[in-house]
């Protein structure tokens, strides 16, 4: 009768065990949904940097200046001046501030946007973008800085 019994699970062991599976199933869906929204913030600090790049490469190419501006309020980095205009919409969570030439910024009710000016010879007005990734009070979020060298025009993106 002894050996009956001691080849089965009971049910408190299958019960700990379940409870077990479904702890580790939280944790793997709360890590895969934590990855994915880092990785939507960091696209959009180099989709915005590749847009930078594009607009100064149509400016020497083309031989006319080009603009990007950056509209923190909408959420919106635009270019004008292309051979073909582009339109980026920024995610919700992100926390812009933007750094250009005063003449290039507009700061009303409505709008607050600010651009750079890339010339065709390379060079732009010179300018940074700081993207802060906004989380929830205790976590602290990742930021990074696109700056346009005013001289070269190049853009450079650092982790700060």
């Amino acid at each position: 009768m002894r050996a009956a019994r001691a080849a089965g699970f009971t049910l408190f062991e299958l019960l700990v065990v379940i409870a077990i599976m479904a702890l580790m199933a939280g944790f793997a869906l709360y890590s895969g949904a934590l990855a994915t929204r880092k990785s939507a913030f960091k696209a959009a600090v180099y989709q915005t940097a590749a847009l930078l790049r594009e607009a100064r490469a149509d400016a020497i190419a083309r031989g006319r200046p080009t603009l990007v501006m950056i509209d923190v309020g909408r959420r919106v980095v635009a270019t004008s001046g292309t051979a073909r205009p582009r339109r980026l919409a920024l995610p919700s969570d992100i926390a812009i501030t933007v750094t250009a030439a005063s003449a290039l910024s507009v700061r009303s009710d409505r709008v607050r946007a600010s651009g750079v000016r890339f010339f065709p010879n390379g060079s732009s007005t010179g300018g940074a973008i700081h993207f802060k990734e906004v989380k929830e009070a205790k976590e602290a979020g990742g930021s990074y800085l696109v700056r346009i060298n005013w001289l070269t025009g190049r853009v450079s993106i650092e982790a700060s």
